[in-house]
Protein backbone atom coordinates (compact mmCIF):
# COMPACT_ATOMS: atom_id res chain seq x y z
CA UNK A 1 0.00 0.00 0.00
CA UNK A 2 3.18 2.39 1.07
CA UNK A 3 5.15 1.64 -2.72
CA UNK A 4 1.98 2.05 -4.67
CA UNK A 5 1.36 5.19 -2.55
CA UNK A 6 5.15 5.99 -3.14
CA UNK A 7 4.74 5.58 -6.55
CA UNK A 8 1.88 7.81 -7.42
CA UNK A 9 3.56 10.14 -5.46
CA UNK A 10 6.74 10.02 -7.89
CA UNK A 11 4.25 9.86 -11.88
CA UNK A 12 2.39 13.01 -10.76
CA UNK A 13 5.96 15.08 -11.06
CA UNK A 14 7.02 12.96 -14.18
CA UNK A 15 3.76 13.48 -15.75
CA UNK A 16 3.67 17.24 -14.85
CA UNK A 17 7.20 17.90 -16.43
CA UNK A 18 6.40 15.64 -19.62
CA UNK A 19 3.33 17.61 -20.39
CA UNK A 20 5.98 21.14 -19.92
CA UNK A 21 8.50 19.34 -22.01
CA UNK A 22 5.62 18.79 -24.84
CA UNK A 23 4.40 22.62 -24.48
CA UNK A 24 7.72 23.96 -24.74
CA UNK A 25 8.59 21.49 -27.65
CA UNK A 26 5.77 22.74 -29.38
CA UNK A 27 6.06 25.97 -28.90
CA UNK A 28 10.27 25.98 -30.24
CA UNK A 29 8.84 23.71 -33.13
CA UNK A 30 5.89 26.91 -34.10
CA UNK A 31 8.71 29.20 -33.48
CA UNK A 32 11.28 27.48 -35.57
CA UNK A 33 8.36 26.79 -38.20
CA UNK A 34 6.91 30.76 -38.75
CA UNK A 35 11.03 31.87 -38.96
CA UNK A 36 11.23 29.40 -41.91
CA UNK A 37 8.29 30.86 -43.87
Amino acid sequence: MELAALSFQAFIPISVISVIVIIIGLIIWLSIRGKKR
